[in-house]
């Protein structure tokens, strides 16, 4: 299996990384689109009741938990940590479950 995509995903992975420089002004307005859509995506959540925020949170928390370890060059099991997370969460895992493959 290559790791070909680890190198160009993660600073990390690219010649001389500690000298990391960026432009500004392009980051600039990637964020601004991200800032966007992660207020619309508060606006959408509010609008939702406790359990459903809760599920959302779960399942954000899923991805962040997978794809963090694999930083670490350690791949996990998706299905595995959301059950984990929702057993930990106090949610139905198959709620949560079918919220993923929606």
């Amino acid at each position: 299996m290559s790791h070909e995509w680890f190198y160009y995903m993660y600073i990390l992975g690219r010649d001389n990384w500690t000298a990391f420089k960026w432009d500004a002004s392009a980051l600039t307005v990637i964020l601004e689109k991200v800032n966007r859509k992660q207020g619309l995506l508060y606006g959408r959540l509010a609008s939702l009741g406790f359990d459903s925020k809760l599920k959302a949170m779960a399942e954000n928390l899923t991805y962040d938990v997978v794809h963090s370890s694999e930083i670490e060059g350690i791949r996990l099991n998706a299905d595995e940590v959301r059950s984990s997370i929702a057993r930990k969460l106090g949610i139905d895992n198959a709620v949560v479950s079918i919220l993923h493959k929606a």
